[in-house]
C-alpha cells in the first residue's frame, strides 16, 4: 500500500506535469511511426543486382550452354527454365553461382536465386543474341 502523502506527492507531480508527459508520450508514438513507415519503405525497395559479365557466360555453360535452353522465364528470386537436355545442368556449379535451390521436373527445371533472376535471365537472353 502506497502511503497517503506519496498518493498526494504523485498526484501534484501528474497535476502539474500532465502536458509534459502527455507531449512526450505523443512525440515518442509518432517517432516510432516514422520509424516503422521508414523501415517498411527501405525493405520495398528492391535490389538490382546485376550479374557481372564474366559470370554470364559461367550461367550459361552450367544450363548446358544456349542451345540447350528452350525457354527461360525470370520473376523475383526464381528462375524457371524449358531445357532441351536436363543432364547437361551443372548443379554443383549453379550452386557455386549462387543457387540456392534447384527444382527438376519432368518438363521444367526451377531455379532459385535470391532476386537475381530477372538480371540472369537478361544475361542469358543478352549471351543468346549475340551468339
Amino acid at each position: 500500500m502506497i502511503p497517503s502523502q506519496m498518493k498526494d506527492d504523485i498526484n501534484a507531480f501528474l497535476r502539474d506535469n500532465a502536458i509534459w508527459i502527455a507531449i512526450a508520450v505523443t512525440v515518442l508514438i509518432a517517432l516510432v511511426i516514422v520509424l516503422i513507415v521508414l523501415l517498411n519503405r527501405k525493405n520495398k525497395v528492391k535490389k538490382d543486382v546485376e550479374v557481372p559479365k564474366e559470370e554470364n557466360n559461367d550461367w550459361l555453360n552450367a544450363l548446358g550452354g544456349h542451345e540447350n535452353i528452350l525457354e527461360a522465364q525470370g520473376v523475383g528470386s526464381r528462375l524457371t527454365l524449358k531445357l532441351q537436355d536436363n543432364s547437361l545442368l551443372d548443379e554443383n556449379k549453379l550452386k557455386a553461382l549462387g543457387a540456392t535451390s534447384i527444382i527438376k521436373m519432368s518438363d521444367r527445371t526451377i531455379l532459385v536465386v535470391e532476386d537475381r533472376a530477372e538480371n540472369i535471365l537478361k544475361a542469358i537472353s543478352m549471351e543468346n543474341n549475340e551468339k
